[in-house]
């Protein structure tokens, strides 16, 4: 009996003590799991970070380029500044030269002479005389801002003025003048309509790039939360495999522990079945004895009675059972029976401890397969979800690809323009100014 409640003691001991380092090991291994989620967020952000390194540089190198590209065009745009502004100098010097033309002495006796009624025929000649230098000078003045703006067509008018000065150079004069002015309209319209194109397209750029920015942080979340439920799932199901090989171990402890119970209960009952076979026959013994010693003694038998017991020897008497070998064996089987009622109760308790220990076992495994079931629920929404993330990523890309592609598209159809617009605006203005002063020379011709 002490024997069992020390191995009992020690056997309580020890589940406390398996269970105590089997929380320890859970814990470890849980903190183990958070490292390693920690590790692989770190490395992730680490590549993320090269790569916005390298993104950074490869922009940078680009930004320069452009920089570079920016310098040289600038330098260009300066020459051709300087040059345009040598040729309005000159255009200006060449106007200021016509007018001394037609304001000189010479051209006021000239047109005197001209306007003289005395002499018909010398005025014919002199009208020639003028209408030929004032053709000339419009001629010139449309040839040299023909030269400037590189237009064949105040080329042509330069000829055709020197030629035939009268109402079909001026006609063709006023419909260049309405073709440029209809080309500057139309070129600031072009011009409003690239820049509104440029800023709707970089605005839905910038659009599709917040989203995909959004879509990439969602991603990386949905694998992270991924992450975090494998690793609980899999840390559930080994505790799941851990309880259930507990309770395995303990049904074969429980089954050995009965095995011993039902050995020592059959012990003991025989031993009390022999112990009670055994005080029968010396009870029925002693009973004989005490009804011999009722019986009449004669009086020889008394005379032995009294004499006095041989030295060495207690004096015989019946009573020895009540306290000598009966007595011993009453003992004996009031112990077997007392055993017999603590082996039974034992046996109740540790019956009774197991089957709250496969409840409570039970209950935990069911706990922790119910946890699976729900966070298996929640893994498929969230790789689903990842997909179809993944999925609108992708879209993304390619819709802010042909987007970038299409913006690209405008900017060189569109470069030239927004680029040199303040100048070919000025350009035509001075044609335009051209041609007015050209038709200004010539209806002063046909007035004379």
């Amino acid at each position: 009996s002490e024997t069992q409640k020390e191995e009992l003691t020690n056997s309580n001991q020890y589940e406390a003590l398996k269970a105590a380092k089997e929380d320890e090991i859970s814990a470890t291994s849980k903190a183990l799991e958070q490292k390693k989620i920690q590790l692989a967020e770190a490395d992730e952000k680490n590549a993320q970070a090269q790569q916005d390194l390298e993104d950074t540089q490869k922009s940078m190198t680009a930004d320069d380029k452009f920089l570079l590209d920016l310098k040289e065009k600038c330098a260009a745009a300066d020459q051709e500044y300087d040059m345009r502004k040598k040729l309005r100098n000159e255009e200006m010097q060449a106007v200021s030269e016509a007018i001394a033309i037609l304001s000189s002495d010479d051209a006021h006796d000239l047109f005197s002479r001209t306007f003289n009624p005395a002499f018909i025929q010398v005025r014919r000649v002199t009208r020639s005389q003028h209408g030929g230098r004032v053709a000339g000078a419009a001629a010139s003045l449309l040839a040299a801002a023909a030269s400037r703006a590189s237009d064949p067509r105040l080329a042509a008018l330069a000829v055709a003025a020197a030629k035939d000065p009268l109402e079909k150079v001026k006609q063709a004069i006023d419909q260049l003048i309405a073709e440029l002015k209809a080309e500057k309209k139309l070129e600031i319209a072009t011009r409003d309509e690239c820049i509104t194109r440029e800023h709707e397209y970089q605005q839905s750029i910038e659009k599709f790039e917040r989203e995909k920015a959004d879509a990439e942080s969602k991603a990386a979340t949905l694998k992270s939360e991924l992450g975090e439920l494998e690793s609980t799932m899999k840390t559930l199901e080994k505790e799941i495999a851990d309880l259930e090989l507990q309770m395995k171990r303990k049904g074969e402890d429980r089954a050995m522990e009965k095995r011993d119970f039902q050995e020592t209960l059959a012990d003991q009952r025989a031993t009390q079945e022999l112990l009670k076979k055994a005080l029968n026959v010396l009870r029925a013994v002693y009973k004989k004895k005490e009804v011999n010693r009722e019986a009449p003694v004669s009086l020889l038998a008394r005379a032995r009675r009294a004499e006095p017991a041989p030295p060495g020897f207690e004096t015989y008497g019946a009573n020895r059972a009540s306290g000598g070998v009966v007595g011993l064996l009453e003992k004996i089987l009031k112990d077997a029976q007392l055993m017999e009622a603590e082996v039974t109760r034992d046996e109740k308790d540790a019956e009774k401890e197991y089957q709250d220990f496969v409840a409570d076992t039970t209950a935990a495994v069911e706990t922790k397969r119910a946890a699976i079931v729900n966070k298996s629920e929640t893994k498929a929404k969230a790789e689903q979800d990842l997909i179809s993330t993944e999925d609108d990523i992708r879209d993304n890309m390619k819709e802010l690809e042909t987007l970038i592609n299409t913006k690209q598209a405008i900017d060189l159809e569109c470069s030239f323009l927004l680029k040199n617009f303040d100048i070919r605006q000025e350009a035509r203005d001075e044609e335009i100014e051209a041609l007015q002063e050209g038709k200004a020379i010539l209806m002063g011709m046909k007035l004379d």
